[in-house]
């Protein structure tokens, strides 16, 4: 993916390492970069050009034809960042045909700490249930995660904040700074 297409407009949260931005095209479609830090002890294990590859493995089969329960935001692509020692992976908001109040993301984090809105126990489970069909998906394709937590669940709501609560039925993974193909010799 060119860097020249793309706009950051947040800095990066160190609790996800996640950033904001938006493709630089008619629509200014909003963007999240998922940032895979790598520094010395990385390269020890494995060269440059081996980190690039298993990157470009893992944003091909996040492109590639997935069933429904594969809850994972349109990947984009990839890119090398020019200001320190990292890759961005590149992905779009759900579409939204609300241009006025567009969607913002939401951590399940956020959610379960808003004291107001506490999703119910019912929900919670049902959640707990989709969510282990997904990682089963993903499982499938032969790729491990290794970074599933509150912080790379993804939820969206409007920002005009009429929704209310946020429905814990359309969750989408995110966090991929970890993930590597499933193996026995091969390292995070």
């Amino acid at each position: 993916m060119s860097v020249h297409n793309l706009r950051i407009f947040s800095q990066n949260d160190r609790s996800t390492n996640r950033s904001f931005g938006h493709v630089n095209s008619e629509s200014h479609s909003p963007t999240i970069v998922d940032w895979r830090t790598y520094d010395v002890i990385t390269l020890e294990q494995m060269s440059r050009d081996d980190l690039e590859n298993r990157i470009w493995m893992l944003v091909n089969m996040l492109k590639s034809a997935r069933p429904g329960c594969f809850r994972v935001l349109e990947c984009l692509g990839y890119f090398e960042d020019n200001t320190g020692p990292r890759f961005g992976l590149v992905f779009q908001y759900p579409h939204d045909p609300d241009p006025i109040y567009p969607l913002q993301p939401l951590t399940l984090h956020q959610i379960m700490n808003r004291a107001e809105n506490i999703p119910s126990l019912e929900e919670r489970f049902g959640l707990a249930h989709f969510l282990a069909g997904c990682l089963h998906e993903f499982l499938c394709a032969d790729w491990l995660h290794k970074s599933i937590d509150s912080y790379n669940l993804l939820f969206f709501q409007r920002s005009d904040g009429r929704s209310g609560r946020v429905s814990l039925q359309d969750p989408y993974f995110a966090g991929f700074a970890l993930a590597r193909p499933d193996g026995t010799n091969i390292q995070t």
